[in-house]
């Protein structure tokens, strides 16, 4: 029990993941297995776990060196393929990669979609603000809906994309709050003369 413990302690010194993981390259050994399974001809690869007590060399089995660091067995797997040539790799665990830049001509597309319904205009009413109001019967997600349809013999941009640019490039709600709400703005949104449409 106290080797185990100092086994632990020294391996959660090792502060951040990449020097533990470079802990486990050093304690775990990657090897062809003997035998193939029957009828595959994929090479199988066996894992051997070490500790060192002293100036010896302890072979132990999976489950004893998982539960002496508290560790599980993807940790232990997902480790040796992060390195090169004996050098661990920096994790990528809290990173994306630069997302795939849209066509400006999809980005455009999604704007025309998004002007082509009405949207109340809060001038109408006494609220000092430049944000447009669209029918409360719509959500973003129901917008992507018809573009999705609209635009099906084009090339179209995500649904967290169209997301983007409407949080981003237009300053829309999908209701008119009461204290904006007025005669005029209220027949407007029940009696649309515009020809964009509402749903």
């Amino acid at each position: 029990m106290k080797l185990e413990k100092g086994l632990f302690k020294g391996y959660r010194s090792h502060g951040d993941k990449r020097e533990q993981r470079h802990f486990i390259l050093k304690h775990v050994e990657r090897c062809l297995a003997i035998r193939k399974r029957v009828g595959s001809n994929r090479r199988m690869i066996t894992m051997k776990y070490y500790f060192y007590s002293k100036d010896s060399q302890v072979q132990v089995c999976r489950h004893f060196f998982m539960n002496t660091l508290s560790i599980s067995k993807d940790f232990i797997y997902g480790t040796p393929y992060q390195h090169s040539d004996g050098v661990l790799t920096s994790s990528k665990q809290g990173r994306h990669d630069k997302h795939k830049k849209v066509k400006e001509t999809v980005v455009q597309d999604v704007r025309d979609h998004i002007n082509s319904f009405a949207a109340i205009d809060s001038h109408y009413c006494r609220a000092r603000t430049n944000k447009k109001y669209l029918d409360a019967l719509l959500s973003v997600a129901k917008m992507y809906r018809l573009y999705e349809e609209a635009y099906k013999e084009h090339e179209r941009a995500s649904l967290d994309k169209y997301k983007c640019i409407f949080d981003k490039e237009f300053n829309l709600a999908f209701h008119i709050p009461k204290k904006y709400q007025c005669e005029i703005s209220t027949s407007q949104r029940n009696n649309p003369t515009d020809e964009k449409r509402i749903v």
